[in-house]
């Protein structure tokens, strides 16, 4: 058997690897992905579990295993379960685990079909600290893992997932279930180093609930590619997405969103901005779909992008389908340089260029980091523009 028997009870579709024509994937050099993939070596079978009080995560994933703090918050329960194992757990999470995700991509595939185990995660009451998890892998390891992440009716809680990952292929996908009336706020940071990391997030959100997420991209991987899917499924359900890209030279970021409306009166708001400097590349594609009858909803869409150098590169592509007349719905891009003129300004106040620069660049993207307010994350950012 495999892992489409024990989700699907059927065999595994057929979708070839990603070439030029597809939308999702134009931006990114599929030659060389493809080289990068096959020197890769997958790690074969299931990491060991091991409790660890000492470690700074409620759960740390590397090469060779998984650590769990050995006492989590009373709200969390953590289960690792292998494929064979969903036919055992809650029937109503059962029939979520892989169709929140929809298999409409290669790598959405590849991880369906190799996963070794499932990080299992409930959530059940108002939790008061931010749940943390941490993903190291390194060796030139290929690493497909999954996670299913469920918030009971009425439930409150605070997840950070940080990606610090080097020299390796991690293929990792998220189901969130945020039932009715929950609400969730994410904060997810990518600060790897010579990897190649693409995640799939989706993210299924039902009556009067709340998702609020931000994302920080801050390493030299070689491609970090997010793929972000959003289905609001009941009235009155919100998505708030945030982001901040801060690629190093060398790098390249893909942010790839599609927020679906599926109800009357949802509201979904996205606001990213970038940071681009030398040799550095991003692409941002956001789109935004209200489905007919889904009347009183409201979207609004930014993206704005600072070039440093004339030799960075970025490509913004927000769109929206709207299929209905009630609507309330904005988009916008821009792309600009440095401001020279505000520079001079802060320069001839007596203020010296160095600090000038960083309070330019602070005001630029200081909306994202208020989301957030973590102090450390605000210190690896400015670390980031040194």
């Amino acid at each position: 058997m495999n892992n489409f028997d024990y989700i699907y009870n059927k065999q595994p579709i057929d979708i070839s690897f990603p070439n030029f024509k597809n939308e999702n994937w134009r931006y990114i050099n599929l030659r060389d992905l493809k080289k990068e993939l096959n020197q890769s070596q997958s790690i074969k079978g299931k990491l060991n579990v091991l409790k660890n009080q000492n470690i700074d995560a409620h759960i740390m994933i590397n090469d060779e295993a998984i650590f769990l703090k050995n006492k989590l918050p009373n709200e969390i329960s953590v289960d690792i379960i292998s494929p064979d194992q969903i036919s055992t757990i809650d029937q109503e999470i059962k029939n979520k685990i892989g169709n929140i995700a929809k298999i409409d991509d290669y790598f959405v595939l590849e991880n369906t079909k190799e996963f070794n185990q499932l990080v299992l995660i409930g959530i059940d009451g108002n939790l008061d600290c931010i749940f943390n998890i941490d993903i190291n892998i390194s060796k030139k390891a290929n690493f497909k893992n999954r996670y299913f992440i469920y918030s009971k009716q009425g439930s409150t809680s605070s997840m950070q997932i940080n990606f610090h990952n080097s020299a390796s292929y991690v293929n990792s996908l998220f189901e969130f279930y945020i039932q009715d009336r929950s609400d969730i706020k994410l904060i997810c940071v990518n600060n790897g180093r010579d990897s190649i990391d693409i995640i799939n997030y989706w993210f299924e959100i039902n009556k009067q609930a709340n998702l609020d997420v931000t994302f920080i991209s801050l390493g030299s991987e070689k491609i970090l590619k997010n793929d972000i899917r959003i289905d609001l499924i009941g009235e009155n359900a919100k998505a708030d997405i945030g982001g901040l890209y801060i690629p190093k030279i060398n790098s390249l970021v893909d942010y790839n969103l599609k927020i679906n409306h599926l109800f009357k009166k949802t509201l979904s708001n996205q606001f990213f901005r970038g940071i681009l400097g030398e040799y550095s590349r991003a692409s941002f594609t956001g789109l935004v779909k209200i489905a007919e009858g889904c009347d009183g909803s409201k979207s609004e869409q930014a993206n704005n992008n600072l070039l440093l150098s004339d030799k960075a590169y970025i490509k913004s592509d927000p769109q929206l389908e709207i299929y209905c007349d009630e609507v309330e719905c904005s988009h916008g891009s821009t792309i600009g340089q440095f401001d020279n003129d505000a520079l001079f300004y802060l320069c001839s106040r007596g203020i010296p260029q160095k600090y000038a620069q960083k309070m330019l660049l602070e005001a630029f993207y200081i909306d994202i980091l208020n989301r957030i307010d973590i102090p450390k994350i605000k210190s690896m950012v400015e670390n980031n523009l040194v």
